[in-house]
Parts: structure tokens; C-alpha cells; sequence
């Protein structure tokens, strides 16, 4: 699932959907270029705190999950692909190293392994650049784990896709 930029763009086209899969297109895309124009709310404006948590601990530790400023999406992935196949693990500037609890490093997506991998996306246009030209400069991976704690803000909007 993911919240903010993508699920407002889904809601906006499922508000305007026509009749022809080519005016769905056609308002699919005039949504998405608004959105460059008329930027979607930051994840700060709507997001209190997100942590990731350890319930396997006693102490039931909380890592922050640490989003950039300007990023106006957040991604919740157990699947190879994004966004009709934007494959968001091709980013080469990740370390793959295998995790460990001591280092917390981020390992290789991996289906299997029942982890839910967290991304923060800058643009709704990363999302595009990455389907059409495997750019991913604008998707960062921040965490993958089992257990997540989310917190919105007091009478925000918020948009979510599933």
C-alpha cells in the first residue's frame, strides 16, 4: 500500500473517470502533470511520527522512520514492482550486504521473507521515471521490517492506495 502523493492522484482520477479507456488515460496523465504544477502535500503535513517497531523485543524498541523533507509519497512493498512495474530495486547507490541486528543495514528485496520493505518517493514523476527509464533518484529505501506505527496529524487529509 502506499499514502499521500499517488493515492490523492488515484482519488482525484477515480473522481473524473470516463467512459473509454483512452479518456481514462487522457485523465490519468492531465492529473499526474497537475500534480507537478499543484505539488501534493509533504508527508510532514500529514504524518505526526512513523516508526518502525521490534515487537519481537521486550522493550518493544522504535526506530523513526527517517523520510527527507520534501517527500511527498511513502511506499509499503512485499512485491518485486510498483506502479505497473516500476521496479524500485534497481537503485545501485543501496548496500546490500546481509542485515544483521548489530548493523541494521538493508539487504535485497525479497518476496519471501515477510518483510515489508518502507520507501519515501520525492515526485509523483520519480514513480514514472523509474517505469520508463529506471531512474530512481527520487525513492529512497528507509526500512523493511514486519511491524510499523503510523501517526497522523489531527483533521489531515490523508490519501492512501491499496
Amino acid at each position: 500500500f502506499s499514502m499521500g502523493a499517488d493515492g490523492q492522484l488515484m482519488f482525484a482520477f477515480e473522481q473524473n473517470r470516463k467512459s473509454s479507456q483512452l479518456g481514462n488515460k487522457r485523465v490519468y496523465v492531465a492529473k499526474g502533470i497537475s500534480q507537478q504544477v499543484w505539488r501534493p502535500p509533504k508527508l510532514k503535513t500529514f504524518i505526526e511520527s512513523a516508526h518502525h517497531t521490534d515487537k519481537g523485543d521486550d522493550v518493544g524498541n522504535r526506530t523513526p522512520l527517517m523520510f527527507k523533507h520534501n517527500d511527498r509519497q511513502l511506499l509499503f512493498l512485499n512485491i518485486p514492482s510498483y506502479g505497473a512495474g516500476a521496479d524500485p530495486w534497481r537503485r545501485r547507490g543501496d548496500k546490500h550486504p546481509t542485515a544483521s541486528a548489530a548493523t541494521d543495514a538493508l539487504t535485497c528485496q525479497y518476496i519471501g521473507d515477510q518483510k515489508l520493505e518502507v520507501l519515501s518517493v520525492r515526485r509523483t514523476s520519480d514513480v514514472a521515471m523509474s517505469l520508463t527509464m529506471g531512474r530512481t533518484s527520487g525513492l529512497h529505501r528507509l526500512r523493511h521490517g514486519a511491524d510499523f506505527e503510523l501517526n497522523f496529524r489531527e483533521g489531515a487529509d490523508v490519501y492512501f492506495q491499496v
